[in-house]
């Protein structure tokens, strides 16, 4: 399974990384900054975990973080259904 997770450096997303990763899932890491992602899940022999820059506030590299990840049609789906939401409380 791959899946992403966003804030992969900060407090809370480092442990759902590293978790993946030894479990065999392959991730997606989303960051501010690369830099602040540990050695050992950045710089890895195999292609377990890549890693994304972006601004999750501005949108930046939100789209491109989810690209085959296993959670993508979770998230158009949820899109999908806010949008149909709002358009029938406009009627």
């Amino acid at each position: 399974m791959r899946l992403t997770v966003f804030g992969a450096t900060g407090r809370t997303g480092r442990p759902p990384v590293e978790q993946a990763v030894e479990r065999g899932h392959d991730v997606t890491a989303f960051v501010h900054d690369p830099a602040g992602l540990p050695s050992h899940l950045r710089l890895r022999d195999d292609d377990r975990v890549r890693v994304v820059e972006g601004d999750v506030y501005a949108g930046d590299g939100v789209e491109r973080a989810l690209i085959g990840d296993d959670a993508e049609r979770l998230a158009k789906s949820a899109v999908a259904s806010v949008r149909v939401g709002r358009d029938r409380d406009r009627v």
